[in-house]
């Protein structure tokens, strides 16, 4: 039998193909990249004391500014997603400036630093702020139920 945070991280795969009711598509263009990397921390505040077992997280980026570079496939953004903790299995997709990773693990995830995202910085291009990224917990959950009112930022 398979555990619930299992089944949830496998429900959230599902979602990556699916994107959520109202998408932002990034203001700019996409760029070309100078192969420069540009690592951000994805940090994550959870709501009480209960530690989510499965996470989908959408992140919008400035793609003027930062690139995922040619390959949006799959395996090529997982290995994008840097510094996770130990036991951890992620997931990641990207749309029109937006990345969406969906992480699992079985001993739930403190709050604090998550992971980091490699992007890579755009040719003739000024590096971005923190600020110009938005992060969102789209789902959070744990074997006994959904948790809300968990946030993430990009820093």
């Amino acid at each position: 039998m398979r555990s619930t945070a299992y089944r949830a991280f496998l429900f959230g795969l599902a979602l990556l193909g699916w994107p959520p009711g109202v998408r932002e598509a990034a203001a700019a263009t996409p760029c070309a990249s100078s192969g420069q990397p540009f690592p951000v921390m994805v940090t994550y505040e959870q709501p009480g004391i209960r530690r989510a077992e499965s996470l989908t997280l959408r992140i919008v980026y400035p793609s003027d500014r930062v690139t995922l570079g040619p390959s949006a496939s799959p395996e090529v953004l997982s290995r994008r997603i840097e510094h996770k903790p130990a036991n951890t299995i992620a997931a990641a997709s990207a749309t029109d400036g937006t990345l969406t990773v969906v992480l699992s693990r079985a001993q739930g995830f403190e709050a604090g630093d998550l992971f980091t995202v490699r992007f890579d910085r755009c040719t003739e291009s000024a590096p971005p702020t923190a600020e110009a990224f938005r992060c969102t917990v789209e789902t959070a959950g744990t074997a006994s139920g959904s948790i809300t009112g968990g946030k993430c930022a990009v820093r």
